[in-house]
């Protein structure tokens, strides 16, 4: 689905054990942590990128908020070919890429808005309730920010084209009636809209 490919997460194998019947769990550690804070295990589910190019979903099991990691169970049971590929990863800190967590029975498309780079072309969708910043971070992209309120100034982004929803306390009025220019670690994009940013 397209906007799963966009929103990609890298994280590194940290430990793969055997649990029973033959399965495999996998601990994972995720530099970017954020849309794993505050969750609950239970019933939830990652898409993962196999090795063999196959989109395969596993169940969530436990998560260390302190260690930035989540870990992961693939059964032994799943003859897919995803899963067959899963199963030679054993060598510490290889890379995988990993979805935002869902629940299995409710998926929705979460896709808020989304943001064109101007100086490479390339186009990212942003989630609800994640930022532009935080959501750049996650593709590897660096962003300059500090206080993460819009207060500060840091983050101020030139716009190039598109609607700006603005949520910061950093601009004067006129400035956020422009239309020109915002900050990316809490202003958003019109819902629905692509807004073209100088980064």
């Amino acid at each position: 689905m397209l906007h799963h490919q966009l929103r990609w997460i890298p994280a590194h194998i940290r430990e793969v054990s055997f649990c029973e019947e033959g399965g495999r769990e996998l601990r994972l550690f995720l530099p970017s942590f954020t849309r794993f804070m505050g969750l609950s295990p239970t019933g939830v589910f990652i898409d993962v990128k196999t090795p063999s190019g196959f989109v395969c979903h596993y169940p969530i099991i436990s998560v260390n908020e302190a260690q930035y990691e989540v870990v992961i169970q693939i059964s032994s049971s799943d003859d897919s070919e995803g899963t067959k590929s899963m199963f030679k990863i054993f060598e510490p800190d290889e890379l995988i890429e990993i979805t935002s967590p869902f629940n299995e029975e409710v998926r929705s498309d979460d896709i808020d808005f989304y943001v064109k780079l101007a100086r490479t072309g390339v186009t990212i969708a942003i989630p609800e309730g994640m930022s532009i910043s935080d959501t750049l971070r996650e593709h590897n992209i660096k962003v300059n920010t500090s206080c993460e309120y819009g207060v500060c100034g840091t983050c101020y982004t030139t716009v190039l084209s598109g609607e700006i929803l603005h949520q910061d306390t950093y601009l004067m009025e006129d400035e956020k009636q422009a239309q020109d220019c915002m900050m990316i670690c809490v202003s958003r994009g019109k819902p629905g809209t692509t807004i073209e940013l100088d980064i």
